[in-house]
């Protein structure tokens, strides 16, 4: 659950975007909180996410915005059941 919430920070400290900053720091509490919960309900394997979020990591890191965008847009739909 940190860890998942951490990348999640992590992604949006990345855009150097300062207003989507401050709105994601002051819903970090909540944001972890849904994550801890919804977490204990998986709708996906461990190794399912952990490889949804190494892909998004690898398309950011090649720099691809597009494929990025819509492995994210995945991602949610896959982590909310």
């Amino acid at each position: 659950t940190a860890c998942d919430a951490a990348f999640h920070l992590a992604l949006v400290r990345s855009t150097g975007n300062a207003i989507l900053s401050v709105l994601y720091d002051n819903l970090y509490g909540l944001i972890t909180e849904v994550i801890r919960v919804t977490s204990g309900v998986p709708v996906k394997s461990l190794d399912a996410a952990f490889a949804e979020h190494a892909n998004i990591h690898a398309l950011i890191e090649a720099r691809d915005t597009t494929g990025a965008r819509d492995a994210m847009r995945t991602h949610i739909e896959n982590s909310s059941g």
